[in-house]
């Protein structure tokens, strides 16, 4: 198959991804290291390949043979179509499934959790009417280790699935890129431990980093 769209992520998930583009119909994921690390978030593609599943998830396998890529240069960022988890989890699943292997954002969201974000683990999240599960792949760094947020938040993220054997009904998880795909109510998102040195009697600086 060939097809042609905007790439929304990259090496985010590791170097073999797997990597997405969409264009204005859906999403299509991507494996393998010919396209997770050759291209960047806004890249115009066109990509030729062998269309396979795993575990549920349609995907394009850049490591068979016959696989190409065409990069036409950078446009504009895809914008996550915001939609409710119960849109995610209900989607029709034998065949067209609306929303995998798209950018999307769902708004109001609590996670289930505390203490910090851990590598390669599924949290839930909840919206008040449906949960999900959210991911953190093992190689999205800039989450890893920073706090689980206590209130709501905004999520964008890739529509992904996880399912071990047919029917490929359920399994869907939404997987964040980077921290600023986590949006809290405006609050600075601190990335590192805030550090207080300079200290006297009267004052003291504080230093920290935000998204």
């Amino acid at each position: 198959f060939t097809i042609t769209g905007v790439v929304t992520s990259g090496n985010h998930y590791g170097s073999f991804g797997p990597g997405s583009m969409e264009d204005l119909t859906a999403g299509m994921s991507v494996y393998g290291s010919s396209f997770a690390s050759n291209v960047q978030i806004g890249d115009s593609v066109t990509v030729t390949g062998v269309l396979t599943e795993f575990r549920g998830l349609t995907q394009i396998d850049a490591r068979r043979a016959g696989f190409s890529l065409v990069k036409h240069g950078l446009v504009s960022p895809v914008e996550p179509e915001v939609v409710t988890l119960l849109e995610i989890k209900n989607q029709q699943w034998n065949g067209f499934e609306e929303y995998e292997s798209r950018l999307v954002r769902v708004n109001n969201i609590t996670i289930t959790g505390s203490g910090n974000f851990a590598s390669g683990t599924n949290y839930t999240i909840n919206d008040g009417t449906t949960t999900l599960d959210l991911r953190i792949d093992n190689d999205v760094s800039s989450i890893i280790g920073t706090p689980i947020p206590s209130g709501k938040v905004d999520i964008i993220g890739i529509v992904g699935q996880f399912k071990n054997s047919a029917p490929f009904n359920s399994g869907y998880q939404l997987l964040p890129r980077f921290i600023q795909d986590i949006v809290d109510d405006g609050r600075p998102l601190i990335l590192n431990p805030v550090i207080a040195s300079n200290i006297t009697e009267n004052s003291f600086t504080v230093y920290f980093e935000t998204a």
